[in-house]
């Protein structure tokens, strides 16, 4: 029997689901989960116990309560270290499975992410056919630019590219549509092209060196060294030959000009809202007829 000393209150008896008290001849029982008892037995356990060198914790002599019989004062610190452990188990459990949880989510994300990515740019509109002149639109950014990142700049390029697409059959030119991203990291910048838009050709890599920068901002078509920027160009094939139903095979370019640039968001959104326009003439007085 156990006498609660300070408040003339008996534990007679113990077990894994609670304590039965004797208190002014009335019998009680109190279960662990009740927050006052919780409570109590949380502060012993962090006030007197010790190393857990042995089996059960070691508590020091003084305690809120005596115990005479060392069998039940046995079963009363293993019943505590039972719920400490418990407790402490628990808490190591939802700790892992919540670690499991958010892994299983950033794996699985990255996966769908690359699935998705890779896939939208397969979806190319280039016929093949070969002809003399042909529209080039061609994007330049990066997943490291803000600024090519926007919401804004994905619908603007495929709303410029649709209505470029339509100028350029209405004048019996091809089109197509070329993607340069300056990423360092070519998977990121493949990543960041599938974003804007369905391109026929792209082009990743070695930043500011990447072959298609230097071509439409350092070398041939000279312009400004920011992103994101939309440039439109007039390609002149060169004939090689001419195949057997009549149709003439072009290879390398004998010339390449400038139509219009439009460099950053402000810009390339008010082009996309102003369907792309194109001075009256611009593209038919650049064609010349075979």
């Amino acid at each position: 029997m156990v006498t609660l000393e300070k408040h003339n209150t008996e534990v007679t008896n113990i077990s894994a689901h609670g304590i039965w008290l004797f208190h002014d001849k009335k019998e009680y029982f109190l279960t662990y989960k009740d927050f006052l008892l919780i409570s109590f037995l949380s502060s012993a356990w962090n006030a007197h116990r010790e190393a857990p060198a042995s089996h059960y914790p070691l508590w020091k002599q003084e305690l809120p309560f005596s115990i005479p019989n060392e069998d039940v004062r046995n079963d009363f610190m293993n019943i505590l270290q039972y719920w400490h452990m418990s407790f402490k188990t628990t808490l190591i459990g939802l700790a892992c499975f919540s670690l499991f949880l958010i892994g299983s989510y950033l794996i699985t994300k990255v996966i769908n992410d690359n699935k998705s990515s890779y896939h939208s740019l397969n979806k190319t509109s280039y016929s093949g056919k070969e002809v003399k002149y042909e529209l080039q639109l061609i994007y330049i950014g990066s997943s490291t630019c803000h600024f090519c990142n926007v919401p804004a700049i994905p619908k603007s390029v495929n709303n410029i590219r649709d209505d470029l697409l339509t100028k350029s059959q209405k004048n019996g030119l091809g089109f197509s549509m070329i993607g340069i991203s300056k990423d360092m990291v070519i998977t990121e910048g493949l990543s960041h092209l599938s974003k804007i838009g369905r391109f026929d050709e792209v082009t990743t890599g070695k930043g500011w060196l990447n072959a298609g920068i230097l071509k439409y901002i350092y070398g041939e078509i000279p312009g400004r060294a920011a992103t994101p920027q939309l440039l439109v160009t007039l390609r002149e094939y060169r004939m090689i030959a001419k195949k057997t139903n009549g149709n003439s095979s072009f290879r390398g370019i004998n010339s390449e000009e400038l139509i219009a640039r439009k460099v950053g968001v402000e810009e390339i959104t008010t082009w996309a809202k102003n369907n792309a326009y194109l001075p009256d003439g611009s593209l038919v007085d650049r064609v010349t007829a075979e």
